[in-house]
């Protein structure tokens, strides 16, 4: 009898509640990644640089969203924070699976244009950041391309996604 209970309550929940009307289609789930193998070592170096990378060009392009003088600038900083957004929360659902440890602060590096890029008036901002770009991008290309090679199908997925993306 409980059995009998739970399904029909079961059965209930999916039905709709008001009558004559239509059921939707139910909203496609998104599986979360899944791996038959623990994260190489090589796999969370990719993972922890990526998300650093991540933090950092997400702070430079909150950055540029503010202190640019041109709309080109104010472009690339959009177009940055929905690639950089995209990586970062895919990297996350990845480190979760994997349990691997999730950075929160920007590299020496990304923290020292961050820093400069502070400092700079309207005038000067659009040039040095869309300089510091184009910097950080050589790096991120370097980490996709050797990436492409893991073991791991949703890393391979996404660096193979975002190499032509820079």
């Amino acid at each position: 009898m409980k059995r009998y209970a739970a399904f029909l309550i079961a059965g209930l929940a999916l039905t709709p509640m008001v009558v004559g009307a239509q059921s939707a289609e139910p909203p496609a789930l998104v599986p979360p990644p899944t791996f038959s193998q623990t994260a190489s070592d090589a796999d969370a170096a990719f993972v922890d640089a990526m998300l650093v990378e991540a933090r950092t060009r997400l702070a430079l392009a909150d950055l540029a969203g503010r202190n640019a003088g041109r709309s080109d600038t104010r472009a690339l900083a959009a177009r940055e924070t929905a690639l950089w957004s995209d990586i970062q929360e895919r990297l996350l659902a990845i480190a979760a699976v994997q349990g691997l440890r999730t950075p929160d602060t920007s590299d020496a590096a990304g923290q020292g244009a961050i820093d400069r890029l502070s400092g700079l008036s309207t005038g000067g901002f659009d040039d040095a950041y869309a300089s510091v770009v184009a910097q950080r991008n050589q790096r991120a290309m370097q980490l996709i391309e050797a990436e492409r090679r893991s073991s791991n199908p949703a890393l391979v997925a996404l660096a193979t996604e975002h190499l032509h993306g820079f």
